[in-house]
């Protein structure tokens, strides 16, 4: 049975969850959001211990990057 990662990156918090799909989670974790290095070490360690998972999926309502994109040719 194939084991799947999901993170839900929020302003305030992450949501991480593990599972075969969405009536079958098996590990959740709520992870207040600090620094980027602090939250991204914790959501490394919940899915190394709850894991092995054989992809994440991640949702999120704002930019995953703070740098901007390069300019495209043609752009303005």
């Amino acid at each position: 049975m194939t084991v799947y990662g999901g993170i839900e990156a929020g302003g305030s918090k992450w949501e991480c969850a593990v599972g075969t799909g969405p009536g079958d989670l098996r590990a959740t974790k709520t992870i207040p959001t600090t620094t980027p290095a602090a939250t991204i070490d914790e959501a490394v360690a919940f899915f190394e211990r709850e894991g092995p998972v054989e992809a994440i999926g991640i949702g999120s309502f704002g930019p995953l990057d703070g740098k901007p994109p390069p300019p495209r040719p043609g752009d303005t």
